[in-house]
């Protein structure tokens, strides 16, 4: 690797040839690209957003971390959050495949989970926040509770927008909301989120960083208000059935553990399958407690209350083999279709 020194304490390393080794010299990447002389120049190939290009820089860091373990930072300033115009929603248009949805054609809930993931983590590329980046510093993001309504579920083969916007700070937890909607503009989905900034060594929540608390109240964007579903005080009471799952290989995510989407599914699948043909979900909401690890032995319970002819609430919790940790617990609200 070529290195130039600087003086006695220090010396410094070719970044273009770093990036050219990670093959990115002359690539093009959406509408943005790499200059095909010089691996150090972005360039745009025509009509790409700050966004994508962003998303490029952070491509060509992440892969010289993953080739030679150092992590570049730009010499060019990011002009990320100064004022509050500058945050805006992000939006991407979706297509339901027929493999996102169950054998009604409805979008399942866990795949809906893990496309609101996927919309955040565009957006928390742009101001150097995302997974991948923060990994890099020995820090990640922890989902602490989830709170869905569900107006409709969109069909196999719809053509979608999911929109999400960081939308405050309460104490330790960045919020973040989204909301789903089709082309004429009917809404679909909208769900609000709590986050903690995890120290990955340690494993406990952090204070924010100054750029998120920046990038989440610096804007006039308004904040998604879903009414409180969940009391931890209606828990207890005779279950009325339990499932026991095992944390497989494809459940989890890049911090080693279960996926929140995985605990989603969890929850909805321990239903019986009669009930659940019947009934179409409108609400969730999941309060997350313990991490699971791979290969646990997990058990779903519920317990169900009917609430007039046609809505029935249902509490749910995930606990451990041994029924002494509960890894989190949710409520879901289901309405019988005619």
């Amino acid at each position: 690797m070529p290195v130039y020194e600087v003086d006695d304490a220090c010396c410094k390393l070719a970044a273009g040839w770093m990036i050219e080794q990670c093959g990115w010299k002359g690539r093009t990447w959406g509408k943005a690209g790499v200059h095909d002389k010089q691996a150090l120049v972005l360039v745009n190939r025509g009509g790409a957003s700050g966004i994508e290009i962003t998303r490029l820089a952070n491509e060509i860091r992440k892969s010289v971390f993953m080739k030679f373990g150092i992590w570049i930072e730009p010499e060019v300033y990011l002009n990320e959050v100064k004022n509050k115009a500058m945050v805006t929603k992000y939006a991407e248009k979706v297509k339901i495949y027929n493999h996102y949805t169950n054998y009604k054609g409805r979008l399942f809930v866990k795949t809906l989970c893990d496309l609101f993931n996927d919309a955040a983590e565009v957006q928390t590329e742009l101001y150097k926040v995302d997974v991948d980046t923060l990994n890099a510093q020995g820090f990640t993001w922890m989902l602490h509770r989830l709170h869905i309504l569900l107006h409709k579920m969109p069909l196999k083969e719809e053509i979608v927008t999911i929109e999400t916007w960081p939308s405050g700070i309460d104490r330790l937890f960045a919020l973040r909301d989204y909301r789903m909607f089709r082309e004429d503009g009917e809404e679909l989905v909208r769900a609000t989120s709590e986050w903690m900034y995890i120290d990955m060594k340690r494993r406990r929540p952090l204070r924010l960083p100054e750029n998120v608390i920046a990038m989440s109240t610096e804007h006039n964007i308004p904040k998604l208000v879903l009414a409180p579903l969940l009391d931890e005080k209606e828990f207890g009471g005779e279950r009325q059935g339990i499932r026991h799952f095992t944390a497989t290989f494809d459940n989890i995510d890049f911090n080693g553990h279960v996926t929140q989407a995985s605990y989603v599914r969890w929850i909805t699948n321990s239903l019986p399958f009669g009930f659940l043909k019947e009934h179409v979900l409108t609400e969730i909401e999941v309060i997350y407690a313990h991490e699971i690890m791979p290969d646990s032995q997990i058990h779903s319970a519920y317990r169900m209350e009917e609430r007039g002819e046609n809505e029935v609430v249902v509490w749910h919790e995930v606990k451990d083999e041994t029924e002494h940790l509960t890894h989190c617990q949710a409520k879901t609200v289901w309405m019988k279709q005619g």
